[in-house]
Parts: C-alpha cells; structure tokens; sequence
C-alpha cells in the first residue's frame, strides 16, 4: 500500500498550478500503478487530501483564501481518484470540520499537526479506510513505536542533511 500525500505545497499556486498538478499526479499515479514492487501485482494506491488551513487565535493570518484553494485542491484529487480506480482520504473536509468544532489547536502553525492533531487525522485515515474505531486504540501504547520512529527521522536527517558535510 502506497499512501500518496500531496496537494498542501501545491495548492499556495491557488487555481493557475491546478491543472498542471493534476497532470503531474496522474502521471505518478499511472506510473505507480504500472509497478510489480513485489514481482506480481501492482501496489494499493491511497490519495490523501491535504488537512485544512487551521485558523489560529494567536496568528493574524486569515486561512480563508487558502481553504478555497485546498478545496479545489480537493476536489480535482477525488475525482482523480474516481478516473484511476483508486481509494481517496478527504483529510480537507474531516480536518475542517474538526477545527470548527473544537477550539483547541490542532496545529502548530495552521499547517502542520501537533501530537494531538496527528492522533485526529490518523483516526480520521483509519476511519476512511475502515481499519478500528478510536475507542480501541490505546495511544500511550504505541509511544515506544512512536519513539523509535522519532528516532529514525533523527537519524535520516543527521545523515542526509549533516552540518558541515
């Protein structure tokens, strides 16, 4: 299963970049769909929508221009998603409605999750995907996991970005 997160970066280019974004995805979807990365079938695809531009009470910054374009965005992925046969996570429109109904801050920035947020949307995927219900996972449980996967990103920075390489 490949989970194909994109559209955040993309969509600061408002509707001018969409259609060449939408090229360019379908090109790396076809692409992907063409492999055999374990010798028989081509892998799962999973499209995963950007989460919403969260609008936060200690920034000035109004997200309203931005969500517009994350929807459009959004939309043109889904209906990617409906053209190639492969699944589709909404994380805009369950991200947007979290944020509106919850006054906590689910971002750091507007834009990227907090330890809580991330919770939020990987119950979200899950959800979609119809893996579990948020009752049975037991959060505290996976911090080892979590740790270790910290870690690893620790690592992989330290060797890839090194200072004075």
């Amino acid at each position: 299963v490949i989970f194909l997160c994109f559209g955040m970066n993309e969509s600061y280019q408002g509707a001018d970049g969409l259609t060449n974004y939408i090229q360019n995805l379908q090109t790396r979807i076809r692409n992907l769909k063409s492999q055999r990365f374990n010798g028989k079938t081509a892998p799962r695809l999973v499209l995963v929508s950007p989460i919403a531009h969260e609008r936060l009470a200690k920034l000035r910054l109004d997200p309203t221009i931005h969500n517009q374009q994350l929807q459009q965005y959004t939309v043109s992925m889904k209906q990617l998603a409906i053209e190639e046969n492969i699944t589709f996570i909404n994380l805009f429109d369950e991200s947007q409605k979290l944020f509106t109904a919850d006054q906590r801050d689910y971002t750091i920035n507007g834009i990227h999750l907090t330890d809580e947020g991330y919770q939020k949307v990987a119950m979200m995927m899950m959800n979609e995907l119809q893996l579990a219900n948020q009752e049975a996972i037991n959060w505290e449980s996976l911090q080892a996991l979590r740790e270790l996967i910290v870690e690893k990103n620790r690592q992989f920075f330290f060797r890839w970005r090194p200072v004075n390489s």
